[in-house]
């Protein structure tokens, strides 16, 4: 039976906070919601409308002969005098702006886009001439991040302007996904933040009564399971030329990171993977990272897959395909298993971030430093202070010593910012705890240390 149920919509708090504050608006609201596929956006409006007068429609891949025909239906099954308007976008929403506080949700937009262009020129025209001084909310929302970004919210839409607010609906972080899993350990809370991430589609295919390792197998590696072809699936409805991209997210989830590295590890022309750089960034696949003290024009830049399951399905699944056909339980025994301590150890990382920003949330920036050989895992800065946090992640089976912090302060030294009168902060977090000397170092020196049991605590204070 799967751990997830409608229980984990309790945590989109801030999201139908901002829904409802639009809906009791007395004006008329036009707001766009998008985010990738799977990210629950649909069930957060349909949870929204619930109690409420709405119509729902969600937009299908025809022609748009096919789509209004099939709007009209769905308005029809709220107002069945509707019944005898023409087939037509501008007509039924004339109707409809009579309506005292309807909500008229249109899913999947970019659907419509990619049908007509021309569709964004006429929905312009029935917010200015028909909704704009209603009392009617319109919700558009839409799963092709970038053609929402591009094509609804940029300058040159034709809609731009029009909008009135616009949410752009997140995974969760790992503090909210392992309510989820609470027949779980914390070490095993973290790997499976770290190899799910937050999208509630994907942890909903674990199952409660199945320890992680066994949910690899059945649930992820093993033939017909959802999430062994999800990723497949989601990137060849997105992308024109696979392959390269492919390969491109299997180089960086390998970690070669730097754009000269993905170069050489792909062999693909230096222009063309600019191109491909660029379109993963669009679609919010790919990040490019800086050092955080690093002015925006720095060249230090390195590449990062932005969920943690497109990275645990490029560095597991894609590249042991065969392996898996043969005989998915042995490749999880043989490759995946015993590696996934290291593979957790890079994710870990940002849930530590994640825990810092929660547990004390008063740093302006907070990321990761990098400079040729050297790199530290956390640092965070406060501008209004002058301070600056280093700190240091272990997720290893050995406790961590005094060395690693005399090295961390070291590394700390070659960190370029507001060098003269800074006050230095440190935080070391660690799976398997400190040794008794670190743990006394850390208290004359005002070290924050995090284990697995400070880190349980916090996140259970709230």
């Amino acid at each position: 039976m799967s751990m997830l149920t409608n229980d984990w919509f309790v945590d989109r708090k801030e999201e139908l906070a901002f829904l409802q504050k639009r809906y009791t608006s007395p004006r008329a609201e036009f707001l766009i919601i998008y985010g990738r596929r799977r990210v629950g956006k649909t069930e957060l409006i349909k949870q929204f409308i619930a109690d409420k007068q709405a119509i729902y429609h969600l937009v299908s891949r025809e022609t748009e002969k096919d789509q209004i025909e099939e709007f009209h239906i769905t308005v029809n099954q709220t107002f069945p005098e509707m019944k005898d308007l023409k087939d037509d976008w501008e007509a039924l929403f004339k109707n409809l702006q009579q309506r005292r506080h309807l909500i008229v949700v249109i899913d999947e937009f970019q659907n419509l886009i990619s049908t007509k262009k021309e569709i964004l020129s006429r929905f312009q025209k029935i917010w200015d001439e028909h909704l704009k001084k209603s009392t009617l909310m319109l919700i558009l929302t839409g799963s092709s991040v970038g053609m929402m970004e591009t094509e609804v919210l940029a300058y040159k839409s034709p809609l731009y302007g029009r909008r009135t607010g616009q949410w752009n609906v997140q995974p969760l972080p790992f503090r909210e996904s392992r309510k989820l899993f609470k027949t779980y350990s914390i070490i095993d809370q973290i790997r499976t933040y770290c190899i799910l991430g937050g999208v509630p589609f994907f942890l909903e295919q674990f199952e409660s009564e199945k320890t992680v390792k066994e949910n690899i197998a059945e649930n992820i590696v093993s033939k017909g399971s959802v999430l062994r072809e999800e990723t497949h699936n989601l990137l060849r409805e997105e992308l024109r030329e696979p392959k390269n991209y492919f390969s491109i997210l299997k180089t960086v989830a390998h970690g070669s990171t730097t754009f000269n590295e993905i170069v050489q590890q792909t062999g693909i022309k230096k222009n063309s993977v600019n191109k491909y750089l660029l379109s993963l960034q669009n679609l919010h696949l790919l990040e490019k990272k800086l050092p955080v003290t690093a002015d925006r024009k720095s060249k230090r830049g390195k590449y990062f897959i932005n969920d943690n399951y497109f990275n645990f399905w490029f560095r597991y699944v894609l590249p042991n395909e065969t392996f898996l056909e043969r005989d998915y339980k042995k490749a999880v025994n043989d490759i995946i298993w015993p590696s996934i301590d290291d593979y957790v150890s890079l994710p870990f990382e940002t849930v530590c971030q994640e825990i810092l920003q929660f547990d004390i949330g008063d740093y302006s920036k907070i990321g990761t430093w990098w400079y040729q050989d050297q790199e530290i895992d956390i640092v965070a800065v406060n501008e209004r202070k002058n301070t600056i946090l280093f700190g240091e992640c272990k997720w290893t089976k050995k406790k961590m010593n005094q060395k690693t912090y005399e090295q961390l302060r070291k590394k700390a030294n070659d960190v370029k910012w507001h060098n003269k009168e800074r006050k230095e902060e440190f935080v070391l977090f660690s799976k398997s705890g400190f040794t008794s000397g670190l743990m006394k170092t850390a208290e004359s020196e005002c070290v924050k240390l995090y284990d697995l049991n400070v880190i349980k605590r916090i996140l259970e204070r709230r």
